[in-house]
């Protein structure tokens, strides 16, 4: 993070200037990603070995992580999509379903991608009970249950 960051590079500056400890002070600015400040306050130094040492290693080492992150992000990403594609054919064949059953999907708004299944279920279920008379025995039912 931001603050992380910050406080790595005022450690590496505290090291520097009151304990002029070079190595530290290079190894605080590699932890704090701040590879370019690290190879600066090196080279200044004349301690070229710390760029190698220290500088190149931590960036490496960086961007091997960001590799392995990238790749578990694409994994993370296809399984995702083909998640989506299934609850889309799901929503899709529920909808075909229903309007093979009379029921008018065309006013609902339940199979967008904002709707929910559940909601158009349950509506072709209200109108189903409702045509033949039975939604006072439906909510009769559902009082009983949730009384128990």
């Amino acid at each position: 993070s931001k603050n992380r960051r910050k406080s790595l590079a005022d450690s590496a500056r505290i090291l520097l200037d009151y304990g002029n400890d070079i190595v530290s002070a290079v190894g605080k600015y590699c932890e704090a990603e701040m590879w370019s400040e690290a190879r600066r306050l090196a080279l200044k130094h004349d301690r070229s070995d710390l760029v190698q040492k220290k500088c190149v290693e931590s960036a490496l080492k960086y961007a091997e992580t960001a590799i392995q992150d990238f790749e578990d992000r694409e994994t993370t990403f296809k399984t995702t999509t083909e998640r989506y594609a299934e609850v889309v054919k799901i929503r899709k064949d529920a909808k075909r379903e229903l309007e093979e059953r009379g029921f008018d999907t065309t006013e609902q708004q339940a199979m967008d991608d904002s709707g929910s299944m559940f909601s158009l279920a349950s509506n072709a279920s209200l109108r189903s009970t409702a045509s033949t008379g039975s939604v006072s025995s439906t909510v009769s039912s559902v009082l009983s249950i949730s009384n128990q």
